[in-house]
């Protein structure tokens, strides 16, 4: 420890005196600082800066530039932070501090004693990314002496009784202190007392004194008080109040009856301010108090039950009021016994003023109504503890920084003159007066203990203590606001470093208050609830400003104002936590009855059994612990120690939810006593009960040290274990067992743990030595220490903990600051030899071996477990111990002490929850009994290694001081190892659960997000949405050019829902947002589109959530609106995954579910300001077909929380995500690894210098369109003389530049390729400029430019030219490839490259796209089948046009002014015109020869989808203007270009142009000829035309017209895509014309998925098949696609027919033996079962050769059985209803196959009454088809006449069965299926009160529940099942018409639903049995009419003309027959 001769080395950054010695920042006056001048000092005349030092960020003093040092005296330092943040405390004190703070951070004591500031820095400020060193400048100060430190001095002379000289003298007493305080409270503060408050800055002139008239009223209404904290006033704590939109609503609800406070917070005590408070207020005053900080705990003692019933309990709590003297001060009253007098003196005074306190209550009857505390520190702040200098310093800081925006914010809402300056005033007074507080506790050292006011927020102060345990004022409604800011910032960070105490690093504060005390004080007792907000912004100062959100996200002034208003506050959404959260109560079991579920015995761990002394309770009793009652349990006692049951706290909830499936027994056990003694006694137990059950599992379930007396009795008992593991489904579980011991017990022994020293915290008799004394005499505790020899975490050599000279050791280093020195439970030397012969009788654990697989062990993780202790030296001196800590455990047992020696890692499991939370943690019960049942948990995480440098970081610490008064449940918990968290959950309306469903996108029943790409087609997953989903609005909208692609836009679609769907939640929509360019999209810009999508979805759900309120005869009220926010579900896919992005699949998780987050909060926030309709999202789920991306996505899911801790914290929502995948339907298992079929990746050429390039797009392509509007432009010409241009009033439209376009050749290609891999790869090569080019304008042009040979190797020439080495193998092998081009690579004839002697558009679909920034944002398209064809137009005036000046005729010829004839283009022509009218188009033709009038005629007369143009076509050609012209040549020297087709009103969808001809004509015409495809396609593409096919270079006739007759043959007849049609158009002709190279020519622009019919093809089936499994997903697929609408066509006999023949096709293209698979076969059974009876046959024997097969894998489920019985069920009525023979037998044997399948499955299938092996649920499948067999069974034997009383036995076993599948109600997840159909058959057979409307309510519930999850058809219907059941019950249920009710409803809930036609014919099936039935037993029964309507209105069959037929079950199982 320092001495006072200690030095302070400083880093100093310059020689001492070159920086300024100033006053720091924080004490000048706020905004004094005038141009040039000096501020203000905050407090002058006192103040004097006497030296400063900048500070460097070095790691020790001596590396800074200029090393300082200075005595550790009695000046007062100030040390500046990087922020400003300013702490004042003395050299002496600080160094003090340091040295204590040496024992973890023994840097900061150099080998000369000195102390290091440099060293002083957060240990951990790397790990978390934050800067390591703060301080910027230390400046000392001189404190001179002023009037008020006279005044001070006199005051402490008269109150202490003698002459004071030194103040910091008298300071350390408690009279002095106050002495001090007062002074300056008289002073600089306010008068103390209640003042009326408007909202501005108080007036003295208004304070009231008692009886004054304006409180007469307060009887009769409350008054709302505000009541403020230390050091503070109502303005200052209160001020931001008034301005909020709360404030009015206030004002009109209290009108003038505001309040506030005024009282001295330092030198008063609580109970001093609330007897003021009181004096002033009239009898039976009614008051609603708003309390700040400190104010709650006056707040409280107001809100005290003062009845007489409590008189005694509170005369109790007020004499046990005292404070124990800390060590130190201790010290200091031994020296100066007068400081003790004075201690008791004041707790003497405090106890006569509490009971004058409960006097006033009584007498005055005032009586507080509602009370809302915010941030009050009821169980002190630990920041006070022993730093009362720094805890003000950081409360100045505050005050300083926030308290005037309090005030401008209260002087606004005034809107009084002078208000301003007057709250300017108030701010500036409370801040001087403050300043001066701190300056005197800092400069005399002033403890916190000393001040009346701040003893009180101290965590032990006895005040505390009182009020939580006081009863509270009954009717109280009281609400505790709470708060942590996010992070902390700096000043957080120095509360770290002072106090190096883990409590204050890891617990949440709001830089002033601890969070976990602003839920003590008299909360628990009153039962108050809790709001806890969280953030970066929230601080002490913050809590009453509007942009602070509530957890709902309204402001929080609005939810405190609604506690205080609303009638029922514990209703709003803000209000529905109690501060203090228990854990939720299971309910207890039904009974079971005896021997019908496994034995359970459950042992808890160490003080987890209650024991009582001589019959009364002690442990774990708190209030009985705070009398002292731990000494009636010591082993001295001599009292008769007994156990009573387990703690329920916790054990009692798992106890209670483990009978369910357990016979439980639990054991409790004296723990006290030796491990030896409780082992026999517990195998005794054990031994017994294994000879008592011999047919019954028996388990155990062992805690903590239950663990170890599982061992010992095991090692009591040698055979026990053989003979426990001899039985089937024995297993023993052990959680958070310390197998090789526990540190934890060396940290109670000395005194550091939380159980220890919460002990001492509640015991009032003894102090921490004596508890240590009882506890280390405890054997069974002291064998929980380390095992002999074991090295846990830490990794040091282990101490022999088994000496009693180790504890001696120990002690003497065992100096702790709050409790003492030489603080250690010392135990005697014969019980350290008991323990260690203990561990040496159970170290044998050779049993593990013989059955691991009977063994679980479960971890659990917490911050911090105790993992060995170390001794700190200085220069070879031992100076003290520290403990060292990991977070590789439970907070009791680290994951190396829990370890079971020869436990394989398979049966270790991690919880991620602490020592208590093992058994105590709801969420992880099913977990618990999942590992006893099975072995298995359901979702716990292995236990992960921990080696090398993945092991957990070991650190050093101390314990911190003691905590607050804890309320009897928080210290139940904290003394068995757990905590209870306050009650912080969000509300509901903020908690997003995000999932994973593997399943078809087609059967999904919610609206799913999806991404499009700029320019992409609507293909793959978006194609599947838009077809099933959407009902094609998506192509629609595509097809209207509106939509989405663009990065921020999105297209929102949503399907009309019934009331039905309403009610459960579904309906089909589409979210597809823009993801802008492909290949530039990543992750952030994945969640931007998401973001924006979800707004926009968001808005669309609300308005349609208000207009189906429209429809609903019971809409929401206003209050709903206001308190429910509208909670949507959403589906997405995995965006970006499977595009160029390319992301991982965690990443995309992340930033969908990130965009959903950011979104639901920017709506909500919206949505407040506006007071519109709240919605959010609160329901995401990701959707993925294939299993092995849905498990990874659902993995991502689970990491989630971690990933988006900080962005949850920020937008101010919980994630729920969820532990399991769910599974829909149509899921399939990936069978290939290689890319979809419909996926194409993009190679993107293009110029890599075009951005940087001066040139632009104009260099190299004609612009047709001017951007100047028409009227415009005829205007401007007007001005500028150029009036004659304009003719009639119409200006001709300009078609030509004014200079030839320019070409330019890219010097280097930048080549991109995205691909299927997680990344876009990019090359950049490096070419010489125009050889390619050249090389093609050569090979391309003249006499041959059409031929092909492979010989002239021009295609493998330009695959080496132009495709860079890294892409070549990948454009071999790619099967698609969309081309990006751009202006300098779209001229090159990419379509002729070759590979291996192969074209590559052989078997490479390629399709070109433009990289353009340029397109129509809106257009218009027609749907009609229409076209226009242009075809050899005439020419005729070309060449006066174009030929040039000086062009005539050739001399002596009469020659035509016009271009050769294109008799190819005819024909062309002509064969397009015949295609397109025999597929239905309307055809616009303009025949060969026509003029440009008649082209332009027909190109305008009507709008058309397609538009062909093939004619001669010209490039950059000079007209005689001089204008450089581009396109079509027409008549009369007139060119059809991009800008006429541009003024069609409706742009079309694909354009052919076939205009490559001019080669024919000469080179006089120029090289560019080849561009004109390039220039008139982009134009088109660019003003919306979806896809172009252009020929880029001369193509040969014959070839030319094949290509087009087989591309619009595909497109238009066949209807195939773009890219299939362009691929099988390049591949015939290439067939047809090999020696002609115009299957090249061509270039096709545009989207690869475009096609011409809408309606999809069938698929084909001609891809070979490579396995089995692919044989058998082929058929699920059939299967698959009968449930969908397109499927149910196919039913029927022809429908089973032609399938048939096409599986037959199928199967006789693999191999043979494929076919006789059993798994095969039952692939085939389930698809052809589909059928019903037209399918039977063929079904019935695939699925008898299925079961009867030889699976040698396995791979036939029991199912097939389940569905084998189930057809011949159904084939059995069918049969019965046709009068064939044989019914009865095949319904006899459906029903043998059923029994013998549950026979088989029970626990002894010779039972007479087979019954379900214990714990395992009833399977309601089975048991449906069994009672669904015994119903047709029924059927048949009426329809063979039988008689009522013959088929009355048959139903009732159909009842029975359903009845034993029927489950339990309030059972997880269940399925009411069995119930609905017994609750029918009991209506049917007569026991109409066996139907009770409560369970039919319960069974509506649960089926919408199940298909929230699960969208399955019967899910759907059975509500409305229910409602009949009901109904066959009551028939008045349903109202006066009962049939159109159930038709109704029978038709709401499969609206939208897919659904096979079979399953909606089980329904009609199902109508017409209980109709038959019901006639069959009265003939005249009313119902059967309505059943008989109901059936033939749904689709069935007269019941008169043909009984209904039944249906076949569901393919993927035998679900839920009729």
């Amino acid at each position: 420890m320092p001495t006072a001769t200690t030095r302070l080395r400083l880093p100093a950054a310059a020689p001492s005196g070159a920086t300024p010695a100033t006053l720091p920042g924080v004490l000048t006056t706020p905004g004094s600082r005038a141009a040039g001048a000096a501020p203000d000092p905050l407090l002058p005349d006192i103040l004097t800066p006497l030296q400063s030092w900048r500070l460097a960020g070095t790691s020790r003093s001596d590396e800074a530039p200029s090393p300082a040092a200075l005595d550790a005296d009695s000046r007062l330092l100030a040390l500046e932070a990087t922020d400003g943040t300013t702490l004042f405390i003395r050299a002496d004190e600080l160094a003090a501090r340091l040295g204590r703070l040496a024992l973890t951070q023994p840097a900061l004591i150099g080998p000369d004693g000195a102390v290091d500031l440099a060293a002083f820095r957060p240990r951990d400020a790397s790990s978390r990314g934050l800067g390591q060193w703060l301080w910027r400048q230390v400046t000392a100060l001189a404190v001179k002496p002023d009037d008020i430190t006279e005044l001070a001095r006199a005051r402490a002379s008269e109150w202490l009784g003698g002459k004071v000289e030194d103040l910091a003298v008298a300071g350390a007493s408690t009279l002095g202190a106050k002495a001090i305080v007062s002074v300056i409270e008289e002073r600089l503060a306010g008068p103390p007392g209640l003042y009326p408050w408007s909202g501005g800055a108080l007036n003295e002139a208004d304070r009231l004194e008692s009886g004054a008239p304006r409180l007469a009223g307060l009887a009769g209404r409350p008054a709302l008080v505000f009541i403020h904290g230390t050091g503070s006033h109502t303005l200052g704590g209160f001020g931001a109040l008034p301005g909020s939109k709360a404030w009015a609503d206030l004002q009109r609800q209290f009108g003038e009856h505001i309040y506030g406070f005024e009282h001295r917070s330092f030198s008063e005590s609580p109970v001093d301010n609330a007897l003021q408070l009181l004096a002033v207020l009239p009898k039976g005053a009614r008051l609603h108090l708003v309390t700040h900080s400190r104010g709650g705990l006056v707040g409280d003692l107001l809100c005290l039950d003062t009845s007489p019933g409590n008189s005694r309990a509170l005369d109790g709590l007020i004499a046990d009021f005292r404070r124990r003297p800390r060590p130190d001060e201790a010290a200091r009253e031994q020296a100066d016994p007068a400081l003790a007098r004075q201690r008791e003196a004041w707790a003497a005074d405090e106890r006569k003023k509490l009971g004058k306190l409960v006097g006033l209550l009584r007498t005055k009857d005032v009586r507080v109504e509602r009370y809302v505390r915010v941030a009050c520190p009821a169980r002190g702040t630990s920041l006070l503890t022993d730093n009362l200098d720094i805890f003000l310093s950081g409360l100045f800081t505050l005050v300083r920084k926030f308290g005037s925006l309090g005030a401008q914010a209260a002087a606004s809402a005034t809107g009084v003159p002078g208000a301003g300056a007057a709250a300017a005033a108030v701010t500036e007074r409370g801040l001087r007066f403050l300043g001066r507080i701190l300056i005197e506790v800092a400069d005399k050292r002033l403890q916190a203990q000393a001040l009346p006011g701040i003893e009180a927020m101290l965590p032990d102060s006895p005040l505390g203590s009182l009020l939580g345990r006081a009863p509270t004022r009954e009717g109280l409604m009281m609400a505790v606001i709470a708060g942590d800011i996010e992070g902390g910032g700096l000043l957080k960070r120095l509360g770290v470093m002072f106090t190096d105490a883990m409590f204050f690093e890891q617990g949440d504060n709001d830089l002033v208050v601890d969070t976990p005390s602003m839920y003590g004080g008299i909360a628990c007792k009153a039962g108050a609830r809790a709001l806890f907000v969280q953030g970066e912004s929230v601080n002490h100062f913050r809590y009453f400003r509007d942009d602070t959100p509530a957890p709902s996200g309204q402001p929080l002034p609005r939810a405190l104002q609604g506690w205080l208003a609303a009638d029922a506050p514990t209703r709003l959404p803000d209000w529905d936590n109690p501060a203090i959260a228990e854990p939720e109560s299971v309910p207890e079991a039904l009974s079971r009855g005896a021997g019908l579920a496994p034995l359970l015995f459950f042992l808890p761990g160490i003080m987890g059994s209650r024991l009582e002394a001589d019959g009364d309770p002690i442990w774990l009793e708190p209030l009985r612990l705070a009398g002292g009652g731990l000494k009636r349990i010591a082993m001295v006692s001599k009292a008769e120690v007994s156990t009573d049951g387990l703690v329920d706290l916790a054990y009692g909830n798992l106890s209670r939810y483990l009978r369910r499936s357990h016979q439980v027994e639990e054991h409790p056990y004296d723990w006290r006593k030796p491990l030896a003694e409780l082992g026999e006694a517990f195998a005794r137990r054990l031994d017994q009960a294994l000879d008592d059950h011999p047919d019954m599992p028996v388990r155990i379930l062992a805690h903590s040290m239950g663990g170890l007396v599982v061992r010992a009795a095991l090692a009591a008992r040698p055979g026990l274990w053989d003979k426990f593991v001899a039985r089937d489904g024995n297993r023993l579980v052990m959680l958070g067992t310390p197998n090789k011991g526990s540190h934890l017990f060396v940290e109670t022994l000395l005194g550091q743990s939380d159980t220890i020293r919460t002990l001492a915290r509640l015991d009032l008799a003894h102090d921490l030595q004596d508890i240590l004394d009882i506890v280390a005499a405890f054997p069974g505790a002291l064998q929980l220490l380390p095992a002999p020899g074991f090295v846990d975490a830490d990794g040091r050599p282990p101490r022999n903990f088994y000496e009693r000279s180790t504890w001696d050791t120990l002690a003497a280093l065992n100096d702790d600051f709050w409790f003492g020195k030489a603080l250690c439970g010392r135990p005697s030397q014969g019980r350290l030899d008991e323990a260690r012969d203990t561990w040496a009788a159970i170290a044998d654990t050779r049993w593990v071996g013989s059955a691991p697989e009977r063994i679980a062990y479960v971890f659990g993780q917490a911050d911090n477990t105790p993992c060995g202790v170390l001794e700190q030296s200085r220069n070879g001196k031992p100076v003290g111990l520290v403990m060292r800590g990991t977070s590789q455990g439970d907070g009791s047992v680290t994951w190396a002490a829990g370890d079971l020696p020869g436990l394989p890692a398979e049966r270790k499991w991690l919880m991620p929850t602490d020592h208590m939370g093992l058994t105590s943690t709801r969420r992880h019960f099913e977990d618990i009994e999942a590992l006893l049942v099975s072995g298995t948990p359901r979702s716990l995480a292995r236990l992960p290694a921990s080696r090398g440098e993945g092991a957990a970081a070991v650190r050093s610490y101390r314990a911190g001081p003691p905590e607050g008064y804890l309320s009897e449940p928080e210290a139940t918990a904290r003394i068995l190892g757990g905590r209870l968290r306050p009650a912080i959950r969000r509300p509901r309306s903020s908690e997003i659960r995000v999932s994973v469903r593997a399943m078809d996108l087609r059967f999904l029943q919610q609206p799913v997000l999806c991404g499009h790409y700029r320019g992409d087609p609507i293909a793959a997953a978006e194609g599947v949405i838009d077809r099933h989903l959407v009902n094609g609005a998506l192509s629609h909208r595509q097809r209207l050019g509106i939509h989405s692609g663009d990065l921020g836009n999105a297209t929102i679609v949503l399907m009309p829902r019934n009331r039905e769907e309403r009610r459960r939640h579904s309906g089909c929509g589409a979210v597809v947002v823009g993801l802008g360019e492909m290949g530039h999209i990543d992750a952030d810009g994945v969640t931007q589109a998401v973001r924006a999508g979800v707004l926009r979805y968001l808005l669309h759900a609300s308005d349609r959530y208000g207009e189906e309120c429209l429809d609903d005869p019971d809409p929401p009220t206003d209050s709903d609106k206001a308190e429910a926010p509208l909670r949507l579900k959403l589906a997405s896919l995995l965006i970006g995954t499977n595009s160029a992005a390319r992301l991982d699949v965690a990443d995309a998780v992340r930033a969908v579910t990130l965009g959903v987050l950011q979104a639901n909060r920017e709506f909500d926030q919206g949505a407040e300001s506006r007071n519109a309709r709240r919605a959010i999202v609160a329901d995401l789920e990701f959707v993925e077909i294939y299993r092995d991306t849905a498990i990874a996505a659902a993995r991502a899911v689970l990491a989630l929380g971690g990933r988006l801790e900080a962005d949850l914290k920020r937008l101010g929502y919980a994630l729920k995500p969820a532990d399991t995948l769910s599974r829909g339907e149509g899921v399939r298992q990936r069978l290939d690894a290689t890319p979809f079929g419909d996926y194409w990746p993009r190679l993107v050429a293009c110029d890599a210098d075009a951005e940087a390039a001066s040139y632009g797009p104009e260099s190299v392509t004609p612009r047709f369109q001017i951007p100047i509007p028409r009227d415009a432009l005829r205007r401007i010409l007007s001005l500028y003389g150029h009036a004659d241009e304009v003719r009639n009033g119409q200006l001709p439209i300009p078609t030509g530049l004014d200079v030839p376009p320019t070409t330019h050749y890219a010097e280097r290609i930048k080549f991109i390729y995205m691909g299927e891999r997680a990344r876009a790869e990019s090359i950049v090569q490096q070419r010489q400029p125009g050889l390619v080019e050249t090389f093609t304008r050569s090979a391309l042009n003249g006499p041959n430019s059409t031929a092909y040979t492979r010989e002239l190797g021009f295609g493998n020439t330009l695959f080496q030219l132009l495709v860079p080495p890294e892409f070549k193998a990948a454009a071999r092998k790619t099967s698609n490839l969309i081309l990006v081009v751009d202006e300098a690579t779209a001229n090159l004839p990419w379509e002729m490259l070759e590979a291996d002697g192969k074209p590559l558009v052989e078997k490479t679909r390629v399709i070109r796209q433009f990289m353009t920034q340029r397109f129509r944002r809106e257009v218009v398209r027609t749907d009609s089948l229409s076209a226009c064809i242009i075809a050899n137009p005439d020419t005729e005036g070309f060449n006066a046009q174009f030929g040039g000046p000086g062009w005539q005729a050739r001399s002596g010829q009469v020659e035509r002014d016009s271009l050769a004839d294109l008799p190819g283009s005819t024909l062309e022509g002509e064969a397009i015109r015949g295609i397109l009218e025999g597929a239905g188009y309307q055809i616009a033709y303009a025949p060969p020869d026509s003029r440009a009038a008649d082209v332009f005629t027909r190109l305008f007369a009507q709008p058309c989808r397609v538009l062909v143009i093939s004619a001669h076509g010209i490039y950059g050609r000079k007209a005689a203007d001089g204008s450089y012209r581009s396109g079509v040549v027409l008549s009369d020297g007139l060119l059809l270009s991009a800008a006429e087709i541009g003024l069609m009103e409706t742009v079309p969808d694909l354009v052919f142009l076939n205009c490559c001809h001019l080669g024919k004509i000469g080179p006089e015409l120029g090289d560019g000829s080849n561009r004109l495809a390039y220039s008139l396609s982009r134009e088109l593409i660019e003003m919306g035309v979806r896809c172009v096919v252009a020929a880029g270079w001369e193509v040969r006739d014959d070839a030319g017209q094949t290509f087009a007759e087989t591309f619009f043959e595909q497109m238009a007849v066949a209807g195939s895509n773009f890219g299939n049609a362009i691929h099988v158009a390049r591949r015939i002709t290439r067939e047809r014309h090999p020696d002609c190279n115009t299957w090249g020519a061509y270039q096709a622009y545009g989207d690869p998925a475009f096609a011409l019919r809408t309606q999809p093809t069938e698929a084909r089936d001609d891809q070979a098949l490579l396995a089995p499994d692919e044989l058998i997903d082929w058929l699920e697929q059939r299967c698959l696609a009968l449930q969908l609408p397109d499927g149910q066509a196919r039913r029927g006999e022809i429908g089973f027919k032609a399938l048939k023949a096409q599986v037959d096709k199928r199967l006789g293209k693999v191999q043979a033996e494929w076919a006789t698979l059993p798994e095969v076969q039952q692939a085939i059974g389930s698809l052809y079962a589909e059928f019903g009876p037209d399918g039977f046959e063929a079904a019935h024997s695939a699925l008898l050769q299925a079961v009867a097969g030889n699976s040698e894998q396995g791979r036939v489920a029991i199912q097939a059985i389940e569905l084998l019985a189930n057809v011949e069920a159904r084939q059995a009525e069918r049969l019965a209803r046709q009068g064939r023979p044989g019914a009865l037998q095949m319904a006899d044997d459906a029903v043998a196959r059923i029994e013998a399948l549950v026979r088989l499955s029970a626990a002894s299938p010779t039972a007479p009454q087979p019954a379900a092996p214990p714990g395992s649920p009833p399977n309601v499948e089975r048991q449906s088809i069994l009672g669904s067999a015994y119903k047709r069974k029924a059927i048949v034997q009426l329809l063979e006449r039988q008689s009522w009383s013959d088929i009355q036995p048959t139903l009732a076993l159909a009842r029975d069965a359903y009845a034993r599948g029927a489950g339990e109600p309030d059972s997880p997840d269940w399925d009411p299926y069995g119930l609905i159909n017994r609750l029918q058959l009991d209506a049917l057979l007569g026991n109409e009160a066996a139907v009770d409307a409560g369970l039919i309510a319960k069974c509506q519930d649960a089926a919408r529940s199940r298909f929230d999850r699960t969208w399955e058809f019967f899910d759907a219907i059975k509500p409305v099942d229910a409602s009949l059941a009901l109904w066959l019950a009551d028939t008045g249920s349903l109202g006066p018409d009962p049939g159109a009710a159930l038709k109704s409803l029978y038709r709401d809930a499969v609206h939208q639903l897919y659904r096979s036609a079979l399953e909606f014919d089980s329904v009609v099936a199902q109508l017409n049995l209980l109709a038959d039935f019901l006639r069959c037993r009265e003939a005249d029964d009313p119902r059967c009419a309505v059943l008989d309507a109901l059936a033939f209105q749904l689709g069935g069959a007269p019941a008169a003309s043909q009984p209904a037929t039944a249906a076949p079950p569901r393919r993927k199982a035998p679900r839920k027959p009729a």
